[in-house]
């Protein structure tokens, strides 16, 4: 792939993984990443009593589209993790505390 070329990639921490599109994208097969996965266009984000945190692609949705449940890092600045990925959303719930689960429906995620 050239640098700059727009990608689909499948990341994955060894537990969990994630397609996401990537452009301009400058990575290669084999690459490690630890930068922020954007959330693009999302159904609302709520509270989770779910115990397990996850990633599940649901193809049938969208191409991109995948069910979320992540840990809350940072309310004011939409940082959520899920194993060794971190997540970016444009914004949280007011009634969300650092520390606490939330789900969602996330319709793309991008690597900037």
């Amino acid at each position: 792939m050239k640098s700059g070329d727009e990608a689909d990639l499948i990341l994955s921490d060894g537990n969990h993984d994630c397609l996401v599109f990537c452009h301009p994208c400058s990575l290669n097969e084999g690459d490690e990443f630890d930068g922020m996965i954007h959330v693009f266009d999302t159904d609302d984000i709520v509270k989770s009593d779910e115990e397990t945190i996850y990633i599940e692609y649901k193809p049938s949705v969208s191409h991109y589209n995948h069910w979320i449940v992540a840990e809350v890092e940072n309310v004011s600045k939409g940082k959520l993790k899920v194993g060794d990925f971190h997540f970016q959303v444009f914004r949280l719930p007011g009634d969300i505390k650092e520390g606490e689960r939330v789900e969602f429906n996330a319709y793309r995620l991008d690597l900037h």
